[in-house]
């Protein structure tokens, strides 16, 4: 799993939009959406879902948000 992708989703998470995601972290909208899509496939499973009113997060999202922040802290 890289730490890269984990920051992304973690600030779409936090932010509630991949494009404000993308702003804060200095990606493209469709980059930041190609990493948490490669970090579902990793996985196996969803993590976010896609709203009009922005991301919006799965169980399991909630559950691994809290792994993914130490991953990207020890990175």
């Amino acid at each position: 799993m890289d730490a890269t992708k984990g920051a992304a989703l973690i600030a779409a998470a936090e932010i509630g939009s991949f494009t404000a995601a993308a702003r804060q972290l200095g990606y493209t909208q469709s980059g930041i959406t190609r990493m948490v899509a490669s970090l579902e496939s990793e996985l196996g499973f969803a993590l976010c879902i896609h709203t009009k009113q922005g991301v919006a997060l799965t169980e399991n999202d909630r559950r691994m948000l809290l792994h993914l922040r130490e991953i990207v802290r020890a990175e």
